[in-house]
């Protein structure tokens, strides 16, 4: 991950462009949509082509300025891609750890093992802008204010069963307790239980992604 970081030159701010190293083994990400992954796969390739962009016209993201002021284009292209994505509806990610050894059996969620699991209802069917949100004087993208009936929530402590069979699918159950409400959903989910079965989705090999 590349992103802009301000610093101060004596009194005045700056910008220099921070890095991150990311990875995780494997995403599941479940939803009402029957087949996301062509749009996910264009949306990540689009987003890298974006990125090398952006770090090509700012010296590798050296000159933070000039990074700074690509930011627009980049987040318009982001906002096109984000566009031609289908309607969420309703979605579920489950995020494993990057260090697992093997992806049968229990996964742990919550205990430093995986990243966890977010759970997405009656998203807005409507993308939000990145460009509009975007503030020149941070060099960064505010937070879209979540819209009535909108409710995320990252559940932080519970388990995952999870096989890989011979065809290529992941399958398995779940269930997560003690969700943290991050939007603005009127009931607060206790415990979530899943059964789910989804067909691999491979995806472009990707170096690294500006984070906006």
């Amino acid at each position: 991950m590349v992103y802009p970081q301000m610093v101060w030159e004596g009194t005045e701010p700056a910008w220099t462009v921070a890095r991150a190293d990311w990875e995780s083994d494997v995403v599941v990400a479940l939803s009402d949509h029957v087949d996301r992954c062509f749009e996910t796969r264009d949306f990540l390739q689009r987003w890298a082509d974006a990125t090398e962009t952006l770090l090509a016209a700012s010296d590798e993201g050296e000159d933070g300025a000039a990074f700074c002021e690509g930011m627009p284009d980049f987040l318009m292209e982001m906002d096109a891609a984000e566009a031609a994505l289908p309607p969420l509806g309703k979605t579920m990610a489950l995020s494993l750890c990057p260090n697992c050894e093997g992806l049968d059996g229990a996964v742990v969620l919550g205990a430093g093992e995986a990243n966890g699991v977010t759970l997405q209802l009656d998203t807005s069917s409507e993308p939000s802008s990145f460009r509009e949100r975007f503030d020149p004087e941070t060099c960064s993208v505010t937070s879209a204010e979540p819209e009535e009936g909108v409710g995320v929530w990252w559940f932080e402590d519970g388990t995952a069963e999870l096989s890989f069979d011979l065809f290529g699918a992941f399958s398995g159950s779940f269930e997560a307790r003690g969700g943290e409400d991050l939007g603005a959903g009127d009931d607060h989910i206790e415990t979530l239980e899943a059964a789910f079965t989804t067909t691999l989705c491979d995806v472009p090999d990707v170096a690294r992604l500006v984070r906006y």
